[in-house]
């Protein structure tokens, strides 16, 4: 480790990628594994956030990313150009001396916005780029790299040339080597897993079937079996082991696998019968050793509701001869039905319960074993049952008998009872049903504008009826038609602000205030209507804001406009 720090990742994991700030480099001095190889594969993420200005520009600055040789002219290089051409670029022995340099064509300009994953692939044959998965530059070059003795320096950040190290500046993440071409496959799914296949062995009892699933971590590829089958998955039956193979292909790429389908031979198992249970009882788990000492385990999974026959599936390696299976016989547990009851007092009312199952046995908290019987009660009781059939006993059902007094209901005016001659009162029963008023409606509430008494009848729920009266006066007093605007211009025409009908109220006041809630005018009586001053100084157009108080009810508020 030279100068490099530790810093976010791509997924903004911190500390799990590496920073370079232009002076920094990872040296690498365990590769002897490959150093004789022929062919090398370069992996790694990056992400150059600014200028290298520690290189001599001469010949083209560039940041190097990976590089392996001592002096540029040999060896494997991973790197970017910057300036007027920053395109990413890999290398076999250096573009300037006898060298090949494979050149994505899109440009990329420093700094980076984004991450971006090369690979330098080489196969001792083809050189080859791919930028984030994609083959974007490939050419011929046929030499033996592996035996040059100037391979065995390899560094992360810089390369090893004189006056040129080329140092990275950005990050670098998830970098890896091979002593060999990977395949675009592998490439795929070092970008993004964007290709993987996985076929999993398994064992299969003699003459039976297993199944085997093709796993990929991508969606929309060609699976092929070679049994011919194009599914993800395959049933197979086959009286001896057998190995099967599967491809799939996705853009052009195909990825393949293999699984081996052992046979095993069949075996006997023997396990003792169960007692049957009422349902709902504790149920012990299957023994999961037989008799005869096989493991395996019980499908489906217990269950102490319906009686259900369990077949044991034994564990890889120890195959049953034939299907082994065990019925646990669950006994039905009688359900009760009761309806709790509400009645008024001194009415005689019935008390009974359903079972869902015939002759069984009832218990009543009285003593009782009918299904039913009937009471007159004064006052809330409660009675318990239960009912028992082939040993198996309902849970305890509570039937509640409520006796009810009459209902108390109310009227609610929504206003004065006592108003003007052309206004009303909504009258609203405390009842939202059995309603039926004197005036043959039988909504929640009426309006009534008519002096005279009113009354509601309520029947409730249970039967049970109470009434309620209300008396009302229309005072036959013309009500207040109180003006919105007026235009104290002097023309004439609305100059003042008028309340019709308040000459009918000799003893109301009157006060009139602004919106910060100066009083600007006060009136006992109306006689003079208000002209729209304050201290003899006319005001300014606008609102405000007015309190009427008549001395019956509660006081008039509301809002006027005056518009010069």
């Amino acid at each position: 480790m030279n100068g490099a720090t530790l810093t976010s990742d791509r997924f903004g994991n911190t500390n799990q990628a590496y920073n370079f700030d232009g002076n920094d480099w990872i040296e690498l001095n365990q590769l002897a594994s490959i150093n004789n190889s022929n062919e090398l594969a370069v992996s790694i993420w990056v992400q150059s956030t600014g200028i290298n200005l520690n290189t001599n520009c001469v010949i083209g600055c560039a940041q190097a990313y990976f590089a392996r040789g001592n002096d540029g002219s040999d060896g494997f290089y991973v790197y970017t150009r910057q300036g007027n051409s920053p395109n990413f670029r890999a290398s076999v022995n250096g573009p300037f001396s006898g060298g090949v340099e494979v050149v994505n064509p899109t440009i990329h300009q420093i700094p980076h916005i984004n991450w971006h994953h090369l690979v330098l692939n080489y196969d001792g044959t083809n050189l080859k780029l791919f930028v984030n998965g994609s083959l974007v530059s490939t050419i011929n070059y046929s030499i033996n790299v592996g035996v040059n003795p100037s391979l065995i320096n390899a560094a992360f950040g810089r390369q090893f040339v004189p006056n040129f190290p080329y140092f990275t500046v950005g990050k670098l993440d998830d970098a890896g080597i091979w002593n060999r071409a990977l395949t675009e496959c592998e490439i795929q799914n070092l970008y993004q897993s964007a290709l993987s296949l996985s076929v999993d062995d398994i064992s299969v009892c003699q003459n039976g079937t297993g199944t085997l699933v093709a796993q990929t971590l991508s969606s929309g590829g060609d699976y092929l079996w070679n049994t011919g089958s194009q599914s993800s998955t395959i049933n197979v039956s086959t009286p001896s082991t057998n190995t099967y193979y599967v491809s799939y292909t996705l853009n052009g790429l195909t990825c393949t696998d293999s699984a081996v389908v052992n046979i095993i031979p069949n075996q006997p198992a023997f396990f003792p019968s169960v007692d049957p249970i009422c349902a709902g009882d504790p149920l012990a788990p299957l023994p999961t050793s037989s008799l005869n000492l096989f493991q395996g385990t019980w499908s489906p999974p217990i269950n102490n509701m319906v009686t259900t026959t369990y077949t044991f599936n034994p564990s890889l390696n120890v195959c049953a001869w034939d299907t082994t299976t065990l019925t646990v016989v669950v006994k039905p547990v009688p359900v009760l039905t009761s309806q709790d009851i509400n009645t008024c007092i001194g009415q005689e009312v019935n008390i009974s319960s359903t079972p869902d199952l015939p002759n069984g046995t009832f218990s009543w908290s009285n003593n009782l074993t009918t299904n039913q019987f009937n009471i007159t009660a004064d006052t809330t009781i409660f009675y318990t049952v239960t009912y028992t059939l082939d040993g198996c006993t309902s849970e305890t059902d509570t039937l509640k008998v409520v006796v009810n007094t009459l209902p108390l209901v109310s009227i609610t005016p929504n206003g004065p009872t006592t108003f003007c001659a052309q206004s009303s009162v909504n009258l609203s029963s405390s009842y939202n049903y059995g309603n039926l008023w004197s005036t043959s409606e039988n909504a929640q509430s009426i309006t009534a504008s008519a002096s005279g008494t009113y009354q509601v009848i309520v029947t409730d729920s249970n039967g049970c009826v109470d009434s309620a009266n209300i008396t009302i006066t229309n005072s036959g007093v013309p009500c207040l038609q109180i003006g919105g605007v007026f235009t104290p211009n002097g023309d004439g025409t609305n100059d003042t602000w008028q309340i019709v009908g308040i000459e009918n109220y000799p003893d109301a006041t009157v006060e009139i205030f602004n919106r910060w809630g100066q009083q600007l005018f006060f009136s006992k009586g109306y006689t003079v209507p208000w002209n729209g001053t304050y201290n003899n100084e006319q005001l300014p157009t606008g609102d405000y804001f007015y309190i009427i108080d008549l001395g019956i009810n509660d006081p008039i508020k509301g809002a006027l406009t005056i518009k010069n």
